[in-house]
């Protein structure tokens, strides 16, 4: 059997900060790595990343490989999803600290991750049997929005996630399950009360 091919994605900031998964040709150990604008670069392995989450009693399961990686604004922090054959985790790995803490996990997909202006939440729709956008702490780990307990039954075509400036309001499209002919814009404020763990 041949060995993989190399292979990288690539989310890049306009500052030159850049978050990357890499496939190492020679064994096909797949890697994170965070590059800051005067070119330092941090590392972590996918086998460093599951060995922590067990550390730390977060998910008791295998992860086959990495599909996401998104630098925060402030260079220090990647957001990432992993994918396993029970359970997908989304997470965020601090490369200043070398910690992580989990956003969520589920037999849901995780995609469109999108951190706040300040720092300090990431916007993610999840799938599955109930799809939406979630917003979560990333310090604390708290959910502290979720549109399937927030709103009606939004279809599967969501959209166009974006913060405002202030990182107090997200903004979305969706068409709704009973009006499918219309793609909505939704608003929703996020409340600095909510944010500090009200919501669990």
């Amino acid at each position: 059997q041949s060995s993989p091919s190399s292979t990288s994605s690539t989310s890049s900031q306009p500052d030159g900060t850049s978050a990357a998964i890499r496939q190492n040709s020679q064994d096909g150990v797949k890697d994170l790595k965070l590059t800051l604008p005067d070119g330092l670069a941090k590392t972590i392995s996918l086998h460093q990343l599951v060995e922590k989450i067990h550390a730390g009693d977060q998910v008791e399961s295998d992860f086959d490989y990495i599909s996401t990686a998104v630098p925060s604004p402030d260079h220090t922090s990647i957001a990432f999803v992993l994918h396993g054959p029970a359970w997908n985790y989304i997470g965020v790995w601090n490369a200043a600290t070398d910690v992580i803490k989990e956003l969520a996990h589920g037999s849901s997909g995780y995609q469109n991750l999108l951190w706040s202006p300040d720092d300090t939440m990431v916007a993610f729709i999840s799938g599955g049997e109930v799809v939406g956008v979630q917003v979560a702490d990333v310090t604390t780990g708290d959910k502290v929005y979720d549109s399937a307990e927030n709103q009606a039954n939004l279809s599967s075509d969501i959209s166009a996630i974006s913060w405002s400036a202030s990182s107090s309001v997200i903004s979305f499209k969706a068409r709704s399950l009973n009006r499918p002919q219309e793609q909505l814009t939704h608003t929703v404020g996020i409340h600095r009360s909510v944010r500090q763990g009200a919501v669990r």
